[in-house]
């Protein structure tokens, strides 16, 4: 019998045992698929990427970053729509888009925890920036979930930013 040579392998499907879902990976993303339905569902691997369309915080964590957001509106203005003569970049809409998105919530969420306020930049808590993330992904039409973003945590390594529908 001829011995196999190794390969590389562009994509593996591992079918579990009880024949309920498949986990693909392509690269070191992965998406678990129900075999009933062929919908994406969270994987349970830690690698896993998620959305921000999959409602990663909830509308109490938005309506905390809401409130702190209001030392925010000098600069990023009312609706986040920013500044552009004072070259004050948009928190909402095409230009948050344009800038964010295939970022990941980590990013988002360091960019502003060591740079705001430009008066003390890092001056609020970890979990007081996570809420400040998701009220703009609120104002970005981004749906709320059951659970809220944490921080520090890998959660938002995972997490893409994807233009919302309607946005």
């Amino acid at each position: 019998m001829a011995a196999r040579r190794p390969g590389r392998r562009a994509s593996a499907i591992l079918i579990a045992a009880c024949g309920s879902a498949a986990l693909v990976t392509f690269g070191s993303q992965q998406i678990v698929r129900g075999a009933n339905t062929g919908t994406p569902q969270a994987a349970a691997q830690p690698s896993a990427k998620r959305s921000v369309l999959d409602g990663v915080y909830t509308d109490e964590q938005a309506k905390r970053g809401r409130t702190r957001y209001r030392s925010c509106i000098l600069c990023h203005l009312d609706a986040g729509q920013g500044d552009p003569t004072t070259q004050v970049p948009a928190l909402v809409g095409e230009a948050f888009v344009k800038q964010w998105s295939g970022h990941t919530l980590k990013e988002l969420f360091e960019k502003i925890s060591t740079t705001m306020p430009l008066d003390n930049p890092g001056e609020l808590s970890q979990q007081e920036y996570v809420d400040l993330v998701s009220f703009i992904l609120q104002l970005n039409k981004h749906p709320a979930g059951k659970e809220e973003l944490r921080a520090p945590s890998e959660q938002l390594e995972r997490i893409v930013i994807e233009k919302a529908p309607g946005n």
